[in-house]
């Protein structure tokens, strides 16, 4: 996936994937994130951020199961994954941070490299209501949002499949105790 990425890291649309979660209904509930790295801590597991207030840190508080979609068009390469979310906050979060997916901790780094755009976004009403005459400007204020979260995508498994060769190839990779077992499986 790396090398997808540095192939592809002249095409914006590269830097986007699909992740879905679970609600409370047991449906599948699925929406295009930014990619914002790769953990330092545990090089697989892919970086992404959210506000706390949405639909999507409810349905991770409830169950931790994601899904990721990446399609990268240059390579015509598509990875899949399923795995943990662990959901980062600074302590001045608004979330409950006793649930299992919230671990308090340094989140700065990853708010002071978003576009000033970007950081707005933490600052507007809430995500999902109606809008109304009284929302106004963001009330932006120093320092990172209240509403600020590092989601963290741990894969357990993944897919990949290169679409361009004469047979396609899909491989599927299982992490196991020993590390990660590789199978080579039809398109």
């Amino acid at each position: 996936m790396v090398r997808s990425l540095h192939v592809s890291r002249g095409h914006a649309d590269a830097r986007y994937f699909q992740i879905a979660t679970v609600d409370s209904k047991g449906l599948p509930d699925n929406r295009t994130v930014v990619f914002r790295g790769f953990d330092a801590q545990a090089p697989l597991a892919l970086l992404t951020v959210t506000d706390t207030r949405s639909e999507k840190v409810q349905h991770l508080l409830e169950l931790q199961v994601v899904s990721v979609a990446w399609y990268f068009r240059k390579t015509r390469e598509q990875y899949r994954f399923r795995g943990t979310a662990e959901l980062r906050v600074d302590a001045s979060c608004s979330v409950d941070k006793t649930a299992t997916s919230i671990v308090v901790a340094d989140v700065s780094d990853v708010w002071e490299r978003l576009s000033d755009a970007a950081r707005e976004q933490f600052f507007w009403p809430l995500p999902g209501a109606p809008v109304t005459d009284t929302d106004g400007s963001p009330k932006h204020t120093p320092g990172v949002s209240p509403h600020f979260a590092v989601l963290c995508v741990t894969p357990d498994d993944a897919q990949y499949l290169d679409l361009k060769g004469k047979p396609q190839v899909r491989e599927r990779y299982t992490r196991t105790d020993d590390g990660w077992e590789t199978e080579i499986v039809n398109p």
